[in-house]
């Protein structure tokens, strides 16, 4: 993941695609590669509050780029 400003580019190895991420997917994934697992709401506290209301439709988004999963609770 290489970061500018508050956007982000990431190459997916797996799948070979690169995948250009606004700001509040590139706060999400920044959060979730230095914290251990965590649940929504302890996720949303991670993210600027303009972008706190999207933070469930990003992380489906991230999900169905297989740039992060869900785990069961």
């Amino acid at each position: 993941m290489r970061v500018w400003g508050d956007e982000a580019v990431v190459y997916h190895e797996a799948t070979g695609d690169t995948h250009m991420l606004g700001p509040a997917a590139t706060q999400l994934l920044l959060a979730l590669q230095q914290l251990d697992p965590m649940a929504l709401d302890d996720l949303v506290e991670c993210v600027s509050l303009p972008y706190r209301e999207s933070v469930e439709v990003i992380l489906a988004q991230l999900c169905s780029l297989e740039l992060v999963e869900a785990l069961p609770c």
